[in-house]
């Protein structure tokens, strides 16, 4: 097999395995779904792969992957992961341990306003979806608003999205933050999770209030 060929057989299966998976997981959501119809579809369709270029000779690859997208009640948990698929040339800048990103998001917490869809800033970066818990409603958020007039929130967080880091074994950070991203495949399948998120956030709030754990 000729040189050109190889890259482009690989690329191809790539592909076609990447278009079957989509196959299976793209069923648009019932507008009038149940929270627990909603949250299956979102275990369902958020899980993805990708690779893209570390650095801009584009020589070396990382893999990121979307998964163990979990649900309890209103609280869903997943995981983004990233793992160099090859060495780099600069031993000080490469290490090989696998980054886990877990994140923990109490729906019920978030601001069905602000969950909107981002298309990818770079030609190897996928697009995104993006969501906070702030929320000007919010009676601590109001008030300080009311009592300064220009008020800027930094680190602002209502305990609604939890975020863990780690390399290898190693803790990087643990957090509460006041807003996150969740990278997705395409614009199409990109629209239909902030529907179904927003969705499942309505769904929650008339539920109960948001009970964020530590």
């Amino acid at each position: 097999m000729t040189t050109f060929a190889k890259p482009f057989l690989m690329g191809f299966c790539l592909i076609l395995a990447s278009s079957s998976g989509g196959a299976q997981q793209r069923r648009t959501l019932d507008p009038d779904a149940t929270l627990a119809e909603t949250l299956a579809w979102l275990k369902t369709n958020i899980p993805f792969t990708y690779t893209h270029p570390r650095n801009s000779e584009r020589k070396e690859l990382t893999r990121e992957a979307i998964s163990h997208v979990r649900t309890k009640g209103c609280t869903m948990t997943y995981e983004i992961s990233s793992q160099p698929l090859q060495a780099a040339t600069n031993a000080d800048y490469f290490t090989s341990d696998l980054e886990r990103n877990e994140w923990r998001v109490e729906l019920g917490g978030l601001n069905p306003r602000h969950i909107k869809f981002e298309a990818a800033s770079q030609p190897d970066r996928p697009p995104r979806i993006l969501f906070t818990s702030f929320d000007p409603s919010d009676p601590e958020v109001a008030s300080k608003i009311k009592q300064t007039g220009a008020t800027v929130f930094i680190n602002y967080s209502n305990k609604a999205i939890w975020h863990s880091d780690r390399v290898g074994d190693r803790r990087v950070r643990e957090e509460f933050v006041g807003a996150a991203a969740l990278p997705v495949k395409n614009q199409i399948i990109g629209t239909q999770i902030v529907d179904a998120l927003s969705h499942a956030i309505d769904l929650c709030r008339k539920a109960k209030p948001a009970n964020p754990g530590p």
